[in-house]
């Protein structure tokens, strides 16, 4: 019996030491956890650009040159083939991207609300003491920095992408906790317009002008200063169209003239090859004096000392732009191509 009450004694020391009923919350964050917020910061920022949209081959895996007079799709069941037919309609359209885009808009004000403290958070439990700890927490601050303003110009992207098919739309600006809240009533196409303007003109400062100028080459793809305003004057050029501007109200076109002459001029966009195997090429920007009524001669370092053939150097250079194939397409055993 006593060996029995001392057991229960030690036991019940034993509860009260650990307090079994304390069911308080650990809030101490591990290094694990520290260094997963730090990388939500870039994952979040990255998120907003899941919803732009591959162009090229935007319905059924399609050129979207298909949906118009550009080209003609060779099977009768793509789904491109109902612009041509006209038998699109508000309830069935292979190009409603409207929740994608709202799906963008909605990670671009959850990525904005989510990195207002990036500085603490890029900064927890990390060196910023020595000298490579601190320029690397300084690099981070810019990337995100950057990652905002991006988000800013995405949003406006989306909204542009929405208002120049369906006109005036609802216009969300904030992440609402209550679904309801957001059930807003469409705002008009110049409601749409002046917010984009806002979204690219409070940022376009913040933005990069050139990647590989700032030796980041493998951030090239994400949104420039370029870009924000290339999309400005596109949206002011559909703003003056009769389509949006029916009285022909001449100060929409003045501004989108404005815009279009802001960037700059005389230039234009070349391929630089950057790898033979894989095939690899970057765009860039080059002077049209260069380019224009030029020819580019091959190289006589390509051609053989007694002129009749080409070295391996040529070979080299040419031979990732013939290789590979196309399959055509058979119908009842002859090709069928697409017709331009």
């Amino acid at each position: 019996m006593r060996i029995l009450f001392a057991g229960a004694l030690l036991c019940s020391l034993s509860l009260a030491g650990c307090d079994a009923l304390d069911t308080k919350e650990d809030l101490n964050l591990t290094d694990e956890m520290m260094a997963t917020r730090r990388y939500q910061m870039f994952d979040w920022g990255y998120r907003v650009y899941e919803h732009i949209p591959y162009g090229f081959t935007a319905i059924d895996g399609n050129l979207f040159a298909a949906v118009s007079d550009e080209a003609q799709y060779v099977t009768t069941f793509s789904s491109t083939q109902r612009f041509n037919e006209g038998s699109w309609s508000a309830y069935y359209n292979p190009d409603d991207c409207y929740t994608s885009y709202y799906n963008g808009i909605y990670a671009a004000h959850d990525y904005l609300d989510k990195s207002v403290d990036y500085r603490y958070i890029l900064g927890m439990h990390r060196d910023t003491l020595t000298s490579n700890g601190l320029d690397s927490y300084r690099r981070d601050i810019v990337d995100v920095q950057r990652l905002r303003a991006e988000a800013h110009v995405l949003k406006a992207y989306y909204y542009f992408e929405l208002a120049k098919r369906y006109g005036g739309v609802p216009l969300i600006d904030r992440v609402y906790a209550d679904q309801k809240e957001a059930n807003l009533p469409r705002g008009t196409f110049d409601e749409v317009v002046g917010l984009i303007l806002r979204e690219i003109e409070g940022v376009r400062n913040e933005l990069v002008v050139d990647w590989r100028a700032e030796n980041l080459e493998e951030k090239s793809g994400r949104i420039t200063r370029g870009a924000a305003l290339a999309l400005k004057s596109r949206v002011l050029l559909y703003a003056a169209s009769p389509q949006f501007n029916p009285s022909g109200e001449k100060s929409k076109w003045a501004a989108a003239a404005a815009a279009a002459f802001a960037g700059e001029s005389g230039r234009m966009i070349a391929l630089k090859r950057v790898s033979n195997y894989p095939y690899q090429c970057i765009t860039e920007s080059v002077d049209v004096q260069q380019v224009a009524n030029l020819e580019k001669k091959v190289p006589l370092e390509w051609i053989t000392p007694d002129g009749m053939q080409v070295t391996e150097a040529f070979e080299e250079y040419a031979r990732p732009l013939i290789l590979d194939e196309v399959t055509p397409v058979y119908v009842n055993g002859t090709p069928r191509h697409i017709r331009l």
